[in-house]
């Protein structure tokens, strides 16, 4: 197997059937003891486990609007207060 230049490789065909990935699944890359390891990740836990503190939405949230305050200097508005009910979204 080669890696081409964007570092890309392709699973072998009897590997991507023994771990059932399809095409448009998530995988994981890992290094482990000098090798790579690609597992799988089951369908709705793409992103669960990427964050090792096991910090949660409201906490980046959180985290984000303080590092906004210290750079700017004012606070910003609470991603957790609702909309006055004269104020409506739209989709674009």
């Amino acid at each position: 197997m080669r890696v081409g230049p964007k570092g890309q490789v392709v699973i072998p065909r009897a590997v991507r059937d023994q771990l059932a990935i399809r095409p448009g699944d998530e995988v994981v890359v890992e290094a482990v003891d000098g090798e790579a390891r690609v597992r799988r990740l089951p369908a709705g836990d793409a992103l669960l486990g990427l964050l090792e503190d096991g910090a949660g939405t409201a906490d980046i949230e959180e985290e984000h609007r303080r590092e906004l305050e210290r750079e700017v200097g004012s606070p910003t508005p609470s991603a957790s207060r609702s909309l006055p009910p004269n104020v409506t979204v739209s989709p674009s």
